[in-house]
């Protein structure tokens, strides 16, 4: 694991690793220096050398630095562009999670009426089954007091 570099430019190190490959704005020299881009960028309009060892750039070091540069912008725009993506999937998502509770909303509602219904309706069966029940009672003493005459009407024939 190495070690926090500053940026010999700026003395900052912006609590990122100057070598490490996660780390995008950064450039390192032919001499194996590594500094912020825009602090390298800005020190070689006006010096020709290495800010930490002083080795000379030339021009085609700085034009591979300026391409460099180009990547870099290209890449960041390509990552702000997926950025503003995602944001808009984002947003999209949040719509449909508003819908889904909306929607959740509306069953939640409906799936208590229906169970207010069912009690309602289990109520009723159970008054129209004790109803049952004690007609079945008078039905059966109904029957009784006819088996009853009947057989008195029979003793009485006799």
């Amino acid at each position: 694991m190495s070690s926090i570099i500053e940026c010999g430019i700026c003395l900052d190190h912006d609590n990122k690793e100057l070598n490490s490959n996660d780390f995008i704005n950064k450039i390192k020299t032919p001499c194996g220096h590594y500094f912020h881009s825009s602090c390298f960028f800005k020190w070689i309009e006006h010096k020709q050398n290495c800010p930490i060892c002083r080795s000379k750039f030339f021009y085609n070091d700085r034009e591979k630095y300026y391409q460099e540069v180009r990547r870099l912008e290209q890449d960041i725009q390509i990552k702000e562009n997926y950025l503003l993506e995602l944001k808009e999937e984002i947003k999209k998502s949040k719509i449909d999670i508003n819908n889904l509770n909306e929607l959740y909303k509306e069953i939640f509602i409906k799936y208590e009426n229906f169970s207010a219904k069912v009690k309602n309706l289990d109520g009723e069966i159970n008054n129209l089954n004790k109803i049952y029940q004690h007609r079945k009672q008078i039905l059966k003493l109904i029957n009784n007091t006819i088996s009853l005459y009947k057989n008195k009407l029979i003793r009485l024939r006799v």
